[in-house]
């Protein structure tokens, strides 16, 4: 289960739909009386969707919370936090002072750095910066310097891990100093940062020694070990032929050799007992039961509900665009051009989901047809309809938490009237596209948007089954970012062709135009 493991098998397909918004104009002004002239140059805006406000109004996609679940409560409202300037609203900011350390505890190839990247790719998209320091790469150097440091069992191999992890972890908390400094989210607070400490670990000895460095740095860290523990025969021997799928040697002899040093390994192995004194996590074969200790804080209850959700089953993720270009949000329906667009997207998946079909009943897999999830507006429906005939999927889900981003008091206007009309707001905006916020009630920023993705998020890496996603761009680029490990920052931004690093390591390929 090591990176490249990909155990998740993740593909992103990733296509725009532009549409043409005349038709929509057309209803607009008649809906309007004919009071918009024939021969006016600029067409009327399609009805505007319904915005919900992020500070004071409900999620309506069914988690009983307001959007994201860490806006504060409308009782708490003022009206600072409702103007469109306010600072990223969460509820009183407890996570900015969340100094975390993760520290992996495990046997070879049991999943330690496969978890590892799962929660950076998670941490990073919720706004806390999340890094790995893996000992394994600093003991290389050692290494080859001494055939007698590869065996772990010998005094000279223990040595050098001790010194080596010391040494990582002396990286990493100069790292988490620095990391923690300032946030990426801009906000004035500091402290929110998770630093991973990828190694085996394996001993109470060892582990001490990780609590008794963590305890000497200031200001203070918080500190979780999360051990990986498998013991099921099928799934290790799976672990251990994605383990050696690189290697150029002879791979029976490369088995052989690895299985061996994995039972010095085990000799010596500990588990975390909670007579240890420690808060930890630990996962059972890859998901089947999860087991938490003592922990505290939002960082760790983030990750808690990150483990309950993935799983190593391999499945697709789609995500297909629906999109109106030249208008800012709105609830406009298809365009001619948008019907062709969506009749030619589901021809095509339905040859893909055809060949992989094909390819699984040789391989002695099955998945049935694809669940499909989407947004609630006029534009999302044609697609699905079609999706329906034509390849069957298991359900459709529609949550008013993946609809587009919306622009508030800007929300259906003409795109090009930024450039005319409202310069003020899009030089806002081309400042810092991330955390600006549309203004009037219910405006949203793209951080807005990551927030209420959080539990969508979870529902797609829940899932067991292939998975297609209706969207608008900002949804797009909110999960194409996290499922290919993307740096969150980079979000608004995200255009042209594609080929990124995705789940677990696997090839994320796909195209996005702005």
């Amino acid at each position: 289960m090591s990176s490249a493991a990909a155990l998740a098998r993740l593909t992103v397909v990733c296509s725009i739909c532009i549409a043409v918004t005349a038709l929509a104009a057309r209803r607009y002004a008649r809906a309007k009386g004919g009071q918009a002239s024939s021969n006016t140059s600029a067409a009327a805006p399609p009805p505007a969707k319904t915005c919900v406000p992020p500070v004071t109004l409900p999620d309506k996609g069914g988690s009983g919370r307001s959007p994201g679940g860490h806006w504060k409560h409308a009782a708490k409202a003022t009206s600072e936090t409702l103007t469109p300037r306010s600072a990223y609203a969460r509820v009183e900011g407890a996570e900015l002072r969340d100094r975390v350390v993760v520290a992996m505890v495990g046997l070879p190839a049991r999943g330690k750095s496969y978890l590892s990247k799962a929660v950076v790719r998670y941490l990073n998209l919720i706004g806390c910066p999340a890094r790995i320091f893996n000992s394994e790469e600093h003991r290389k150097t050692e290494v080859r310097r001494s055939s007698r440091v590869s065996d772990p069992g010998t005094d000279d191999a223990i040595a050098t891990r001790d010194q080596v992890a010391m040494e990582t972890l002396d990286e990493l908390f100069s790292w988490l100093r620095d990391a923690t400094a300032t946030t990426w989210l801009a906000t004035g607070a500091s402290g929110c940062a998770c630093a991973i400490f990828d190694a085996t670990n394996t001993t109470v000895a060892r582990r001490q020694q990780i609590v008794a460095r963590c305890a000497d740095e200031r200001p203070p860290v918080r500190l979780i070990f999360l051990e990986s523990i498998c013991d099921d025969d099928e799934l290790l021997k799976h672990n251990y032929r994605l383990k050696l799928a690189k290697t150029k040697t002879n791979k029976k002899e490369a088995l052989e050799d690895f299985v061996g040093r994995v039972k010095k390994y085990e000799e010596a192995y500990e588990r975390i007992e909670p007579a240890e004194g420690v808060s930890y996590l630990q996962i059972h074969n890859a998901g089947q039961r999860l087991v938490a200790s003592g922990l505290a804080g939002y960082v760790s209850t983030r990750i808690v509900a990150l483990l309950h959700a993935i799983h190593l089953e391999p499945r697709a993720i789609w995500l297909t665009l629906n999109d109106t270009s030249d208008i800012v949000g709105g609830d406009s329906p298809l365009s001619a051009d948008g019907l062709e667009y969506a009749r030619a997207t589901v021809a095509l998946l339905a040859r893909r989901i055809a060949s992989w079909s094909t390819a699984e009943k040789l391989a002695g897999t099955q998945h049935s047809n694809p669940a499909i999830i989407s947004g609630t507006l006029r534009r999302y429906s044609p697609m699905i309809d079609m999706m329906r005939k034509q390849i069957q999927p298991t359900s459709v889900t529609r949550l008013t938490r993946l609809n587009d981003l919306c622009a508030g008091e800007l929300e259906s206007v003409p795109a090009e009237s930024l450039h005319t009309e409202h310069v003020a707001e899009r030089e806002a905006r081309e400042r810092d596209k991330l955390s600006y916020r549309f203004p009037g009630v219910g405006g949203e920023s793209y951080q807005d948007v990551i927030q209420r993705l959080l539990d969508t998020v979870l529902a797609i890496e829940q899932s067991r089954n292939n998975v297609v996603v209706v969207c608008d761009r900002a949804i797009s680029r909110v999960l194409w970012s996290y499922l290919c490990g993307l740096e969150p920052a980079n979000i608004p931004n995200l255009e042209g062709a594609a080929r990124t690093v995705g789940l677990a390591g696997d090839s994320c390929l796909g195209s996005l135009r702005a």
